[in-house]
């Protein structure tokens, strides 16, 4: 996934991704997937990075001319990164490679942090439609656990945009925007209120002020 945004900083090598035993997990090159790469296991083992060279006494098994940098985020080895080529022509490429390799990692642990706060809140929804079957509690502890404190009595809405027959991902986009809106626009509470994109629409739980005339919805 990385190497189509990896080509535009000039490097045609081959760019592999090891873990911290040394075998390859990713490559841009899939037969070198799985193989072992002894430089970068002593990369990952020293936490320095390694250069192998024809002439390496003794030569790195399963290597080739290139050079291997160690992935290392707040302490912890994340990885090796790897370039095929004369570690000498390969100095600045690598490092530049290595901190797209980190940006990729703290982006793809944002995403599934988000996937995973989605999941959470869409349990919240499932729970409040549930009605009388849902007790508080279980609507309570779900609620803390997806960062949410929806009191009741809430509303719940459900919304969709107009359809402009552009195809399942335009309207997906679409989605995501009404989302971000409704915040955006107050239309939302971000401390008592969420909404969450569900099968083909927006559902919002907003919470209603006892009292109001709109708190019996």
């Amino acid at each position: 996934e990385m190497w189509p945004g990896l080509q535009p900083l000039g490097c045609a090598s081959i760019i592999n991704f090891m873990g911290t035993g040394g075998p390859i997990v990713a490559s841009s090159d899939p037969a070198w997937i799985g193989t072992p790469h002894s430089g970068a296991a002593e990369a990952a083992a020293s936490r320095r990075v390694v250069r192998s060279r024809p002439g390496d006494i003794p030569p790195h098994a399963g290597n080739r001319e290139g050079v291997s940098v160690p992935v290392i985020k707040n302490g912890e080895l994340l990885g090796v990164v790897g370039v095929h080529g004369k570690p000498e022509d390969l100095e600045q490429i690598v490092r530049l490679i290595d901190a797209c390799v980190e940006l990729y990692l703290e982006q793809a642990l944002a995403g599934r942090r988000r996937q995973v706060r989605r999941a959470l809140r869409l349990d919240v929804l499932r729970l409040v439609l549930a009605g009388e079957t849902a007790e508080a509690g279980e609507i309570a502890a779900a609620a803390a656990e997806a960062g949410v404190e929806p009191r009741l009595p809430v509303r719940i809405m459900a919304f969709m945009p107009a359809s402009n027959g552009e195809g399942r991902k335009h309207w997906f986009e679409q989605l995501n925007r009404l989302q971000h809106f409704l915040v955006a626009e107050g239309r939302l509470d971000e401390r008592l209120d969420f909404a969450e994109v569900w099968d083909d629409v927006v559902v919002a739980c907003r919470h209603v002020t006892p009292g109001s005339d709109t708190a019996a919805e």
